[in-house]
């Protein structure tokens, strides 16, 4: 083992050691002390003794896996119809999928809100077609909270999806036609059980995420039905029960440690590294295979009657019914936050839908407030100093990782990975209960670091990718030629990556720019934009939050559109060596 080929992935351990790792064992740690310090059990089995806690809990896992259900079977012909499309169709629908991908999830529950209000578009269309007498009260309802999580889900699953579908060979298709089978026999025996690897990872994915969902379920769901990501919030920031918090957080992460698992091992972290498995099934899968074999042959018995009838259903009617679905689905994804837009050219002084008046004046109102602009100005502060801390420190751990040679990649990776693998309120509320019990809550650092984390982990999942894509020959020809390590990475490496680079510097800015969970419970005297933004949408439904709504979705397509460049430049540089 060479230990010299550790040294550039030290400082990413030492990171996330002390900004995500400590903080979630000793929020953890609470479970089983008094306010004392004194080891007990009494917070465990509290839990256990209020079924308004245990209610909740369970309540958060129903609206999780119903939430689940209805992304996979709309996201499955959204990534079927971008799979089969070529051209500029795919380039569109890409986008339309990307761009709420990337877009803030407090943007797009706040257009949820304006959407789902009671003078909204669709209650204004439900009573104007006499659907209903008089609006409903769709927002701040179960039925908000799940339009909004399916919304704010949506992209992930299309993309899981989608990149197993593009690892299809299409020639087994044509294999299966030329057999005798029909377009959607073919696709239901062949093609639809190629792409289950990624049915199951996006399911995973937005199972866990709807789980750990705070903003959402926040501003659109109702008092009466509070999630889990709510009642640990006001545990920990508003009683100040931090034993009793990280007791429930703990059986909540035993309940998910099933889906948690299914997702570390789904994401394949170790291909990243360089120490993946190839297709080598696991124990796991080769026992599951034995066992549902049976199963299978049972279940290929009463199909067969199914899989004749699809054989007789025209291609043409199939394909029309996906293509529609996945339309309607591209206009959910979007309509909300052309909305926004639109209404941030309306009346300054009154939301209201349709707008009374399309002008700029908004616009202008909001660089005159000072406190929207300080907001934006320490949001754009942190955003970079976030993302300087997180390029440099995820950039060199990715080298290092790809090219050291050292025992335990995946498991480095892994561990950087957390805080997108929990439940984004677990590691949020556990850096907040950290950060108060070491004196550093509300400092400038503090919230640098929470970010930074996330930040970090974003950056070495798209280094590791470009760095093991990079040829290993030049490196040795630049030793060769007298340059030591440290010269040939910042000399022939870096001019040679940094298009990709500025793909990590982008993600990893707007991750910062976009945060609210860290600065939100970190206090103290800095608001960022999230934040303001946030304390304005539980006091008011002010039209100013609509202009700072625009420009973050402005934002968002410019950076769009910067990576988009910058990663044609680095296809091109690849494609060169």
């Amino acid at each position: 083992m060479n230990f010299r080929g550790l040294l550039p992935v030290i400082p990413l351990v030492i990171f996330i050691s002390i900004a995500s790792l400590l903080p979630i064992v000793y929020f953890l740690l609470n479970a089983f002390q008094t306010p004392a310090g004194e080891f007990t059990l009494r917070e465990i089995r509290n839990v256990f003794s209020q079924p308004a806690y245990l209610t909740s809990i369970w309540n958060t896992i129903e609206i999780a896996l119903l939430v689940d259900l209805l992304i996979l079977a709309l996201a499955y012909p959204v990534a079927l119809t971008i799979h089969l499309a070529q051209g500029w169709r795919r380039t569109v629908l890409l986008i339309c999928v990307l761009l709420p991908f990337f877009t803030s999830v407090l943007v797009r529950t706040y257009a949820w809100s304006v959407v789902l209000g009671l003078e909204g578009p669709v209650n204004g269309a439900l009573v104007a077609t006499g659907i209903l007498d008089e609006p409903y009260l769709l927002g701040h309802s179960t039925i908000g909270t799940v339009i909004g999580l399916v919304h704010i889900l949506m992209p992930p699953a299309v993309l899981a999806i989608y990149t197993i579908m593009g690892r299809i060979d299409s020639d087994l298709m044509v294999t299966a036609k030329s057999l005798g089978a029909g377009n959607l026999r073919a696709f239901f025996t062949v093609f639809f059980p190629l792409s289950m690897p990624g049915i199951v990872l996006g399911g995973l994915l937005t199972f866990v995420m709807a789980l750990g969902a705070f903003v959402i379920p926040q501003l659109l769901g109702g008092v009466g039905n509070l999630m889990f990501g709510q009642i640990i919030v006001l545990i920990a920031t508003v009683s100040l029960d931090w034993n009793f918090a990280s007791a429930m957080s703990l059986i909540f992460l035993i309940l998910l440690a099933v889906p948690i698992y299914g997702l570390v091992r789904g994401g394949q972290f170790g291909d990243v590294s360089g120490e993946g498995r190839g297709d080598k099934p696991s124990r796991i899968a080769r026992l599951l295979s034995r066992l549902l074999a049976p199963l299978g042959a049972i279940m290929e018995r009463l199909t067969a009657p199914v899989l004749a009838w699809l054989d007789r259903v025209p291609a043409s009617a199939s394909a029309g019914l996906r293509i529609a679905v996945a339309l309607a689905v591209v206009v959910f994804l979007i309509v909300p936050e052309a909305l926004i837009v639109i209404l941030s050219f309306g009346d300054p002084d009154y939301l209201s839908w349709p707008p009374t008046q399309l002008n700029g004046e908004a616009y202008a109102l909001f660089f005159q407030q000072e406190p929207w602009v300080r907001a934006l100005r320490q949001s754009v502060q942190f955003g970079v100093v976030t993302m300087i801390v997180s390029v440099l420190i995820g950039s060199v751990a990715a080298y290092g990782i790809v090219r050291g040679r050292f025992p335990g990649k995946s498991l480095i990776i892994s561990l950087a990975l957390v805080p997108l693998i929990l439940p984004e309120i677990v590691p949020a509320i556990a850096y907040y209960i950290a950060a108060s019990a070491f004196g550093v809550s509300g400092t400038a650092a503090a919230i640098v670091a929470g970010q930074g984390v996330t930040a970090t982990a974003l950056v070495l999942l798209v280094m590791t990718a470009v760095f093991r894509s990079l040829k290993v020959d030049i490196e040795y020809a630049a030793r060769a030629c007298g340059a030591g390590p440290v010269r040939g990475f910042v000399d022939v490496v870096i001019p040679l990556v940094w298009p990709s680079l500025i793909v990590a510097s982008l993600f990893s800015f707007l991750n910062a720019f976009d945060n609210l969970l860290i600065p939100l419970f970190m206090g103290g005297r800095y608001q960022t934009l999230p934040v303001y933004m946030w304390l304005q949408m539980r006091e008011a439904t002010s039209p100013m939050i609509t202009v700072v709504a625009s420009i973050m979705i402005l934002v968002v397509v410019l950076f769009g559109v910067l990576a988009n460049f910058a990663q044609q430049l680095q296809a091109r540089r690849l494609a060169q060596q």
